[in-house]
């Protein structure tokens, strides 16, 4: 099973507030449980009056975590139609105690919240960037928890 596959098995019902939520799922292969920063990069079709936006990224239990954009470009996509673009984005967030050998569910939505220290190099910059896979997919039921570990019989 490959991740994007696994992450469609995790229950991500309980991420969304009401705003449109993307689940990121953070893996940790190694045998130690991490923190630290992780990017996830997109690009995506958007009409060009609401792009590029903001984007605060919450831990599975609710607080802000600290992010920030650190690619956002926007390009015509005619193509697409009159006033469609296309949003290439890298979005760094910071993860804590992602267990070893398992993962850890982030929510992503549109919008600024001083809480996320977007504007604080330093602050992100002082921290290990972590080269693990983030996979994003929709918020929806599912048979696995936000937070787990592999076993052995996963195949992982």
């Amino acid at each position: 099973m490959n991740l994007q596959e696994w992450a469609e098995r995790i229950d991500t019902s309980s991420l969304t507030g009401g705003a449109p939520t993307r689940a990121l799922v953070v893996f940790n292969r190694t045998d130690q449980a991490g923190s630290g920063r992780v990017r996830f990069a997109a690009s995506f079709p958007m009409r060009r009056e609401v792009c590029p936006q903001p984007v605060t990224v919450r831990s599975p239990e609710g607080p802000v975590v600290p992010s920030r954009l650190t690619v956002s470009e926007v390009t015509d996509e005619p193509a697409q139609g009159a006033g469609r673009v296309r949003w290439t984005m890298e979005l760094e967030f910071v993860v804590e105690e992602v267990p070893p050998g398992g993962w850890k569910t982030y929510a992503a939505t549109f919008g600024f919240s001083e809480a996320s220290g977007s504007g604080d190099s330093a602050r992100f910059d002082g921290m290990p960037l972590l080269a693990w896979p983030v996979v994003e997919t929709e918020c929806h039921a599912g048979t696995l928890p936000l937070t787990g570990r592999f076993r052995e019989d996963d195949g992982q």
